[in-house]
């Protein structure tokens, strides 16, 4: 078995190892969407794989967490997904994600009147019983 590779980046899986025909169509049509600049938006994916936006958003994050397949998004124009196929790509997903994580930290953390810092102990507490269990 050949894993599947973009010019100078591993997709991190093996064709064997997609199982479902959802999983197959959103990787196919991701394959047509290389880099920032090729995104496709979330609904237009879902409607060429015949899913739902939600599904489709779904068998994306199955595809990063549990096959490490570097799907990116992006907000701006062109705004969407994307297969990451450079270092700026990454980089730039990564501050997407970073920024909308801390920004829905600390919206929590105002809606339950509680210091940023507070709030930040809570969730850290929360994730490594997640991870503790997620281990065994």
């Amino acid at each position: 078995m050949s894993a599947a590779t973009l010019p100078g980046l591993s997709l991190g899986l093996d064709e064997q190892e997609l199982c479902t025909p959802e999983e197959e169509a959103v990787l196919a049509e991701l394959r047509q969407h290389r880099g920032r600049e090729a995104a496709i938006p979330t609904p237009e994916l879902a409607k060429r794989c015949g899913l739902t936006t939600r599904r489709a958003q779904h068998v994306m994050d199955h595809l990063v967490f549990d096959h490490s397949v570097p799907i990116g998004s992006a907000m701006s124009a062109p705004a969407g997904n994307y297969l990451i196929v450079s270092g700026e790509d990454l980089d730039a997903t990564v501050r997407l994600l970073t920024t909308r994580s801390l920004h829905g930290l600390a919206r929590a953390s105002r809606l339950r009147r509680t210091a940023l810092r507070a709030w930040l102990n809570h969730v850290q507490h929360n994730l490594d019983l997640y991870y503790e269990g997620a281990s065994k």
